[in-house]
């Protein structure tokens, strides 16, 4: 049924050419890390800047090609699992963390008056990620404090991303967007998007 829907969208839509710019500003959900150490450190959520290009085969779909870039502050460390008494957590310190998305997706866009559409997004995105290095007070009884550092390397990884979008064209060039994604490797990350931004039609 999927499949015969998809159809009857592509050969009831005339052809396009259209190419579309966008840029985008939003929000990504707190990024916790569970290593190099099994207490998970923490960051806030974070800001999100991107460009993307759309190219339309058919009103109906579109490849696109994105750059996108996070921001995350640090929050703080989470110690978990079994503890001694005489030693305890008392403080922490974290770099900010940076992740960069490159993704290729596909698009399916609902037909009908360009004020509103809808679209679905799925694809394949490349994800660079550089978490901050993280200090640890520790306050032993008997010795007093030490510090504990728990280094990360920079990451790359392909993951999956699919998402649900609205566009508006309020003029024959102009229009806005919004985008909620999530991206997994569906192993050791799980992370989401959500954007807005405004377009411009190049043709």
């Amino acid at each position: 049924m999927a499949r015969l829907l998809l159809l009857i969208l592509l050969v009831s839509s005339p052809l396009s050419a259209q190419t579309v710019l966008g840029v985008r500003a939003g929000m990504s959900k707190q990024h916790a890390v569970n290593e190099p150490n099994p207490h998970p450190s923490t960051w806030h959520n974070g800001m999100s800047v991107g460009l993307h290009l759309d190219h339309h085969v058919w009103n109906a779909l579109s490849f696109s090609a994105s750059v996108e870039y996070n921001f995350y502050r640090f929050n703080n460390y989470v110690f978990r699992g079994a503890t001694i008494p005489e030693i305890r957590p008392v403080g922490s310190k974290g770099e900010d963390s940076h992740i960069l998305r490159f993704a290729l997706e596909g698009k399916l866009t609902t037909l009908g008056p360009e004020i509103l559409r809808v679209q679905l997004v799925t694809g394949a995105v490349l994800i660079n990620e550089n978490l901050g290095d993280v200090s640890v007070t520790f306050e032993d009884m008997n010795s007093g404090t030490f510090v504990v550092q728990y280094f990360t390397k920079s990451k790359s990884y392909l993951a999956h991303s699919a998402g649900l979008g609205i566009q508006s064209f309020f003029s024959k060039r102009f229009g806005i967007e919004f985008l909620a994604r999530y991206y997994s490797d569906y192993s050791e990350r799980f992370d989401s998007s959500i954007i807005a931004g405004f377009v411009y039609r190049l043709n």
